[in-house]
């Protein structure tokens, strides 16, 4: 059976599997099931892809998916409702009232002072909608973009709920800070998404990121201290002119505060090294 896409509204999240974020959906087409790695909510729109199977455990038609993304209605109208049915207290009466006032513009007039018949709790309630709107938004052309530039689901996902509006933003200005997120490095990056970007092998921003990968990879040999013959290296594997470019990087990672040198020679990622510091102050307190 080929792959499909769908497009439906959660009503409810049966189950969530915590490490793995493995869901069972009811959905308004039915039962889905599949990883969801992202933040979910009741009414939420989600484009699925995947397959309909029959479900082993009652004989039921359920749709198992292996791609998922927030999905906003671009139609105005059909954003409408979609609002609507997201807030508590509204139905089709106010909807073809919004629209009757305000058309394809009713976007532009949140407030909606000029439809009559709305309660003050249902237009608390509304208001909570507009922004769960735009955060969706957000949030799906954040996830677009980075799926676009070579991210996978999981990745941009994280992304999403590290850096939210500012997602597309801090990507763009430089793409290895996607290997800070969890689970992610250097190599992941390096390896199709910065190319996507255009950033070349001599990139300063690439230089920065391999020279911290690198320190980090030596801290579980040598410790927190890393010599500058070990850091050049295993720098020059990757970045073949990084013995004649370790100072302009080192520079600019201690005037970020990534790291520092705590003696001649001697690199250190700056939070390591700090956390070390206080665990041996504490340690040298109690045995004073």
């Amino acid at each position: 059976m080929a792959s499909e896409t769908i497009t439906a509204t959660v009503q409810k999240t049966i189950y969530r599997k915590p490490d793995t974020n493995w869901c069972i959906l009811k959905t308004s087409l039915g039962i889905c099931k599949g990883v969801i790695p992202f933040e979910l909510k009741d009414g939420d729109c989600l484009k699925l892809g995947g397959k309909w199977k029959i479900s082993q455990f009652n004989g039921e038609n359920e749709f198992v998916f292996n791609t998922a993304l927030p999905q906003v209605p671009e139609d105005k109208h059909a954003l409408l409702h979609y609002a609507v049915e997201l807030t508590k207290g509204m139905g089709n009466a106010a909807e073809e009232r919004i629209w009757a006032t305000y058309g394809d513009t009713w976007f532009d007039h949140q407030d909606l002072a000029l439809v009559s018949g709305i309660s003050e709790a249902v237009r608390f309630c509304w208001s909570d909608t507009m922004l769960r709107l735009i955060d969706q938004a957000e949030q799906t052309q954040a996830i677009s973009f980075l799926l676009s530039h070579k991210c996978t689901l999981n990745m941009s996902s994280l992304a999403w709920n590290a850096w939210k509006a500012n997602t597309i933003s801090k990507v763009n200005a430089d793409p290895f800070i996607l290997a800070d997120l969890p689970h992610y490095g250097f190599q992941d990056v390096d390896r199709g998404i910065r190319q996507s970007f255009d950033i070349s092998e001599d990139d300063p921003r690439r230089l920065d990121a391999a020279v911290l990968y690198i320190i980090t990879m030596l801290n579980d040999k040598v410790g927190t201290l890393v010599e500058r013959v070990l850091l050049v290296g295993e720098l020059e594997k990757i970045f073949p002119s990084g013995s004649k470019r370790i100072d302009e990087s080192a520079n600019r990672l201690i005037e970020t505060g990534k790291i520092i040198m705590p003696a001649p020679d001697c690199f250190a990622l700056k939070i390591d090294y700090e956390r070390e510091e206080q665990i041996w102050q504490r340690f040298y307190k109690l045995t004073a």
